[in-house]
Parts: structure tokens; sequence; C-alpha cells
């Protein structure tokens, strides 16, 4: 049902995109006859044919974007009428979301980016369409799942709950605000904040020591370091 409602309407691209509507009076056994009337005010911008109760639309190729209003009427007299706008645009066809101040990112089986944030913390996504010439590239976010976790605000703004005692995961949604229902889901992998760091050489602890390097037996020193607690916190390290 399309009552008084906006319908997006793809422009037309060549493939012959065709959208068909449909009228009928209520209530049962009324006159079931309707008048169509189709509002184009810049002209042109859509063919249409009218069989009965219905009709069908097709953007003309030359239409980049604008609004059509179709109109039916009752033909028994009583002059009821019922109208649908159709707003012809580029729809967004796909999201690309990036993240700012982003620590760690990787891969899930289907290859799609996994974003890490840790507890407290806050990381801004952008969701950029994949057609750069979407009309309306204007988007909504919202918690999938793992909302006691996380929260996002409509800026895209994605802040991890504090004080997380284990790895928790969230799912983000961007949707795109043309109408075309299109959008993506982003996964989060929220890590609880780090407890501790140990410094390792040749695989024994080294914080807090100091090393004894004879330089003329070896040319390089490697270390490594855990974050504390191991398989919770981030891993990532800065070194200086």
């Amino acid at each position: 049902l399309v009552n008084n409602r906006t319908v997006p309407v793809k422009v037309n691209d060549g493939s012959d995109e065709i959208y068909v509507f449909t009228a009928g009076t209520y209530p049962d056994g009324a006159m079931g006859d309707v008048t169509w009337t189709v509002s184009d005010k810049k002209g042109a911008m859509v063919t249409y044919e009218i069989i009965g109760n219905e009709i069908t639309i097709q953007p003309a190729e030359n239409v980049k974007k604008g609004t059509v209003t179709l109109t039916a009427t009752s033909a028994d007299g009583s002059n009821k009428k019922a109208s649908v706008e159709l707003n012809i645009a580029v729809l967004v066809e796909d999201f690309d979301v990036t993240a700012k101040e982003i620590g760690k990112t990787t891969l899930d089986d289907e290859g799609n980016t996994i974003f890490t944030v840790a507890s407290g913390q806050s990381v801004t996504l952008t969701a950029a369409p994949t057609n750069t010439n979407a009309t309306n590239k204007a988007v909504v976010w919202s918690m999938v799942e793992g909302g006691e976790y996380a929260s996002i605000t409509n800026s895209g703004k994605l802040t991890a709950a504090k004080d997380l005692m284990g790895i928790r995961y969230a799912v983000v949604r961007v949707a795109a605000k043309d109408g075309s229902g299109v959008y993506r889901d982003v996964k989060v992998r929220l890590t609880p904040l780090a407890l501790g760091v140990q410094m390792y050489n040749s695989g024994k602890v080294c914080s807090n020591t100091s090393l004894n390097v004879n330089m003329s037996a070896q040319s390089t020193l490697t270390l490594n370091a855990r974050v504390y607690p191991l398989g919770k916190a981030n891993q990532s390290v800065t070194w200086n």
C-alpha cells in the first residue's frame, strides 16, 4: 500500500526498469474503475501507459532527479482520490564503511572488515555510497546486535561500554535514507582495557629489568610484548 507516500524510483540507466501501480476502490461492491492523472511539473520526466486501473511508469532517459505525482480518482462520481509521489533519483547501491582513530582491524570468513574498539573508547564510522553519483548520500546508524556492549550516535560515533571484562561483539547498521532500502551491517570487536604489558627476550620475561647485550656477538636484539589479559585485551602496542 503506497497511498500518500513517497516511492523511490531509480533513474533510467538503460536497464529498462519499469514500475507498475494498481489502484482499487473500497468498500467491496463499489464501482472499481479509476482514472489516472500524472503531475509532471518539469515535463517529460516519465513515460507511462495506462491499462484500466493499472499504470506502468518508466523514467525518461535524460532525467537525473525530480518528483512526479500519480493520482487515481474514482470514476463513479464520488471523486475519491489516492496519490503517490515518485522520487526519481540515483539510488544508493551499497556502502564502503571506514573508521577514524581505529587501532586494529581483522577480516571475517567472508572477507568483511571487523573493527576493534577498546572498552570505554570511541571510533567514528563513515559510510560512503559505492556509487559516488548517488543523489542522496544521507544515512542513518543503528545497533543491530550487542547494544548492551556498545552504542552509536546518528553521526556514526561508536562507543564501547566501560569496564568490559572480556571480548564482546556488536553489529552496527548503516542504512540509506533515500528509500532504496540499501544497508550494510558492520561487525565490531569490543575488547577490555589492558591490565599490564610483559616484555620478552628469547622467550624470557625482561620487563622492568636491565639487559646486558653483547653487540659484538649479535647485531640485533629482538623484543616481544604481550598485553594482559591474554586473549582478551587488544594486543597492539606502540614502541618508543
